[in-house]
């Protein structure tokens, strides 16, 4: 039975040594653990006692005062030996006498599980361990009487009392010892240290960690749970059960669960002989140890799974455990049908985390005990980083906050997925140190794809690799290393239905192909922690040569000659060849030579592949010497395009990021105008107003982005509104879900009622948006009002790969035409329109629709926006459409709540690298003004711009808005705020010296700003060549939003 507080005691508050020396005092014949017999698992287990164990700490805590001498300063003691019961008897009999235990081991085992390793690993470097030795000021070692080589060769370079510790059959011996006491209180010994642990490397080079007596005691606050009123944590299912553990003892899972689980809540360990952990040995555990559930590593289910026998005698078990690593989901669903899965959340650092029991069929998830303190913060797509943030009511639970006291909170750097319908509940994805950052700036997180492709039995682990590189490369280290490249090919073709089935599930620019699949040599395995995981940075820095040659060989075509020659002498011949090679990239050829090649999938990384085969072609062609770079891929999307670029090429008539045509970018926009203007309805309707008993229906797009969550919080707490339709892109997760997942982050409403909000998935460039007619026709009759802010953010994409956009701001305005209110439409343009302004314009640009073509700045996206104003104004003036037009600036973080700023935005990429670099710009140049927007007041303000504008039909121009901020500061004036907030004070440099820092740092993760280097490029430039930035008038737009009218200008707690 679990143990009840005493008299005066309260969960979190009883020392472990005082619990072990009260039960063995009141129950002595009370089990404490199992040991097994021998390595032979049939000749069964030895139980010891409680009293047998107090006894044993007692006998080694004498012998420690005897040899040792006695310290009150918590002198570091180390121990290295068999992961055996000793490990345990000496973490108290060292506490006892005032030592920290400092243990270390031998044996490497298969079940080193948690994500922090503990202790000295043989795996360590020599130089690792000494760096380790010397943090923790380390004099005394203690071994068992055999000692590995790797550890005298340590002693041999440090200078340190070595002492041999008795045999564990005389430690455990029966005959009496006196009592050694352990007098000190809760109070005074809650700071103290407990022991000195060492994470894993896992992640780099190894640190120190010291565990207090806090940090063990946390978890016995999880008890009082349910008598609080909250779900029971997962600590339920083991209390007064025979647990297995496959942890060795040297490790903080090990201690926690050979110490805290027996003492606070009953749990009985059984404990396997000191020999590496198999799944044949754990199996046979199940079938002879009595055990109710198992705590092994997730490697050792995976091998479980794959023996037909040894997953049916899981069902003699209520539940396997696992931590330290994600477990497949392959494995976990097999596993799951057998037993109850749960895993086990913690490190060294936090000790055990609270979290629930989840259903079987979601044994992936977790939900987390208020007692923890999480928060889940935003950071790209669907990843949210958990964090740890100190709650005063909780103080007890958080172990965290003993381990780093000063910390208000902390982040493990653990990302996770929301479930798709249960709020509360979140999958693990990896550690944001996985997340691969692509020379293109997109990201992958390798976790998924490395489970389903180690699962492979030939297999003994894979790394996703590709950092600061264009695309994805395999590494794979097979359970026998191939070594003729026909034994290569052979194992490669094996394993690559699971390498297909990975990719069918990653992004398109994460995908592995076969020319960048790497094998592992016998003489340089990857490189594992000592909890048996492989160690990511250092393993990709000892193969970084062959990737360098891997990649270099890439560089000017694929690893195989291209079978391709893209001969120039023929147009009909050179367009038939690109065809095929954009077929091969896209797999699928049903594309004209006049379709834009991104709506068929082009991608990021396909355009580099495609340049790549297009380059190796023209090479081969003898052509060479007229290379195309991927800018003129995304400048000329098409066939014909691509076809007239090579061409003129050769001529040298145009550069290559010209377009084919004689066409200017001005003549491009006007004609995608005309386009899409030509035919626009001319409407009889009679001008009315909307009458006031009509009530107000809503459609919103971009709802689920930064702008449209804060859009919709705005909307939904505005009462003259009766409806909101959201008009979502498809997705495999419910938009409702999506929508609820992002508001929570934000701190925004996550309640949608169905009378209220209605979600929809659309396609804007289909007849009907891809709707039912029903649907549609439902829509017709009920609009009244169209908040129109999905927009593609993409600034390589050209002109015409926008057009999508534009076609559905043509569909909008058919719509209006057509609908029964004659619906107004409200675009969220952006100041990018109007950024030429001050090149042929004095003053600030005007609240209107100015004719002239050469304003928007010169990117797809700002182009797109301009013609889509042009298109809205000319539906006002042509078809009676009441449209308004708002371009908006800069956009911040929100002034309060959970909500932040855009990770991928241009200032916080700017601070974020600073932070990185040490360096900081003093000035911002052409940018040195800030009139930047909070997102909440954004949306505040664009709501009474939206809802409040009169509903007049016979207006015959656009009606235009700017929103900046009409109170401006300075990016000086915020400066001594920013520098607060950066640990070590860093340089502060030109803008022009920041930027060369920031071209220096290839790593795109530690450094964002790198994805954005032609942002700043151009900020550079423009400060450079002493052009203005335009100043956007904002006399109208006040007058009609009290938000823009009384806002203040950026403060630095803003940010």
């Amino acid at each position: 039975m679990g143990s009840l507080p005493q008299e005066g005691s309260v969960y979190g508050q009883r020392l472990i040594p005082h619990l072990i020396d009260e039960i063995a005092h009141n129950n002595a014949s009370r089990t404490f653990c199992s040991l097994a017999k021998s390595s032979n698992i049939p000749d069964g287990f030895q139980d010891i006692s409680y009293g047998a164990f107090a006894n044993a700490i007692n006998r080694l805590a004498w012998w420690i005062e005897g040899n040792l001498e006695k310290t009150s300063t918590f002198e570091t003691l180390s121990y290295i030996g068999p992961p055996d019961l000793r490990y345990i008897v000496l973490t108290i009999a060292a506490q006892k006498t005032g030592y920290k235990a400092r243990q270390d081991y031998t044996i490497c085992m298969n079940a080193l599980t948690f994500p922090q390793a503990l202790f000295l690993s043989p795996r360590n470097s020599v130089e690792a361990n000494l760096n380790l030795l010397d943090a923790s000021d380390c004099r005394l070692f203690l071994t068992a009487s055999k000692c590995p080589p790797t550890f005298e060769a340590l002693f041999k370079q440090r200078d340190m009392k070595r002492h041999i510790i008795p045999e564990l059959h005389d430690v455990i011996a029966k005959d009496q010892v006196p009592h050694y006491p352990f007098v000190k209180t809760f109070a005074e010994a809650q700071q103290d240290p407990f022991l000195v642990l060492h994470t894993s490397g896992s992640t780099g080079f190894p640190k120190l960690v010291v565990v207090t007596h806090g940090s063990l005691t946390a978890c016995d606050t999880f008890q009082q749970m349910p008598l609080l009123g909250y779900p029971p944590t997962m600590i339920e299912p083991l209390r007064d059960k025979r647990v297995f553990i496959g942890l060795p003892p040297f490790h903080s899972a090990g201690i926690f669960n050979t110490l805290a689980m027996p003492t606070f809540f009953g749990m009985i360990p059984v404990l396997p002989p000191a020999a590496p952990l198999t799944a044949d040995m754990v199996n046979m555990i199940h079938v002879y140890g009595r055990v109710k559930a198992s705590i092994v590593a997730p490697t050792i289910i995976e091998e479980l799974v794959k023996i037909p026998e040894y997953l049916e005698n899981l069902k003699m078990v209520d539940h396997v455990l696992y931590g330290g690593g994600q477990l497949s989901k392959e494995a976990g669903d097999l596993a799951v049908q057998k037993t109850g899965i749960l895993s086990l959340m913690g490190s060294t650092e936090t000790m055990l985390l609270p979290t629930h029991v989840p259903d079987k069929d979601e044994w992936q998830y977790y939900s987390f005990s208020p007692c923890m303190g999480a928060e889940f913060r935003h950071r790209w797509e669907d990843l949210y980083e958990m964090i740890i943030v100190r709650q005063p009511q909780w103080e007890l639970s958080q172990a965290i906050f003993y381990t780093f006291p000063d910390l208000q909170e902390y982040s493990l750097k653990d990302l996770y997925s929301p479930h798709p319908t249960k709020p509360g509940f979140w999958l693990y994805q990896g550690r944001s140190d996985d997340v691969i950052v692509f020379s293109t700036g997109e990201k992958i997180n390798p976790i998924t794809m490395e489970g389903i492709i180690g699962m492979h039995p030939d297999i003994s682990s894979v790394l996703v690799m590709g950092q600061g590189r264009f695309q994805s490369a395999l590494l794979v280290e097979a359970k026998k290393p191939p070594n003729s490249l026909d034994e290569k090919e052979q194992l490669l073709d094996k394993i690559w239905p699971l390498v297909e089935r990975a990719n069918k599930d990653c992004p398109a620019h994460g995908r592995i192909s076969k020319e960048f699949v790497l094998f592992t040599t016998p003489e340089k395995p990857m490189l594992r922690a000592s909890k048996g995981t492989v160690q990511r940075m250092s393993t990709v820095k000892l193969y970084e040569p062959e990737l360098n040659e891997l990649y270099a060989a890439s560089q000017s075509g694929p690893v195989q000659p291209s079978s391709v020659s893209l001969s120039l002498s023929s147009e009909t011949s050179l367009r038939g060849t690109l065809r095929s090679i954009v077929a091969a990239q896209l797999e699928s050829d049903r594309f004209t030579n006049d379709d834009d090649l991104f709506a068929f999938g082009l991608d990021s990384l396909k355009v580099a592949n495609l340049v790549r085969h297009i380059n190796a072609s023209l090479e081969k062609a003898g052509s060479g010497n007229i290379p195309i770079q991927p800018r003129s891929i995304y400048a000329n999307p098409t066939i014909n395009q691509i076809t007239s670029v090579l061409l003129a090429a050769k001529d040298k008539s145009l550069d290559d990021g010209a377009a084919g045509s004689e066409q200017t970018r001005q003549q491009k926009m006007q004609s995608v105008f005309e386009r899409y203007s030509q035919d626009l309805p001319i409407s009889a309707r009679q001008p009315t107003a909307l009458h006031p008993s009509v009530p107000k229906s809503v459609i919103l797009t971009g709802s689920t982005g930064s702008i449209g969550s804060y859009l919709l919080d705005a909307l939904l707490s505005d009462s003259s509104i009766a409806h909101i339709y959201c008009f979502t892109r498809p997705h495999s997760t419910p938009a409702s879900s999506r929508q609820t997942q992002i508001n929570a982050a934000n701190g925004l409403t996550t309640a949608f009622p169905s009378a209220h909000v209605t979600f929809l998935p659309v396609d804007l460039s289909k007849p009907y948006f891809a709707l039912s007619r029903s649907t549609y026709t439902t829509l017709l009759h009920t609009v009244t009002h169209i908040l129109h802010n999905a927009w593609s953010v993409n600034f390589n994409l050209s002109l015409q790969s926008f057009q999508p956009h534009i076609h559905g701001v043509r569909n909008f305005i058919d719509f209006s035409t057509n609908s029964a209110h004659n619906a107004s439409i409200f675009f969220i343009s952006t100041i990018g329109t109007a950024m030429e302004w001050p090149n042929a314009h004095e003053g600030n640009m005007p609240e209107e629709i100015v004719d002239d073509w050469s304003l928007p700045q010169q990117m797809g996206y700002a182009e797109s926006k301009y013609v889509s104003e042009r298109l809205l104004d000319e539906a006002s003036r042509v078809s009676g459409v009441p449209t308004a037009i708002c371009r908006v600036g800069q956009v911040a973080g929100p002034t309060s709540g959970k909500g932040s700023w855009r990770e991928g935005e241009w200032f916080p990429s700017l601070i974020r690298s600073s932070f990185e670099l040490g360096v900081l710009p003093k000035d911002l140049g052409p940018m040195e003004m800030v009139d930047w927007v909070p997102v909440d007041l954004l949306a505040k303000s664009l709501t009474e711009l939206f809802v409040q504008r009169p509903h007049d039909t016979s207006q015959s121009t656009s009606q235009v808005y700017h929103l900046v901020n009409p109170t401006q500061t300075t990016y000086n004036a915020l400066l001594p705020c920013i520098l607060s907030h950066f640990p070590t004070p860093p340089k502060l440099i030109s803008l022009s010296e920041w930027l060369v820092a920031v071209e220096g740092e290839q790593d795109l993760q530690k450094n964002p700003a790198g994805k954005l280097i032609d942002f700043y490029k151009g900020m550079v430039e423009v400060g450079e060549a002493g052009k203005k930035m335009v100043v956007l008038d904002t006399a109208r737009t006040k007058e009609k939003s009290e938000v823009l009218r009384v806002m203040e200008g950026v403060k630095g707690s803003w940010l």
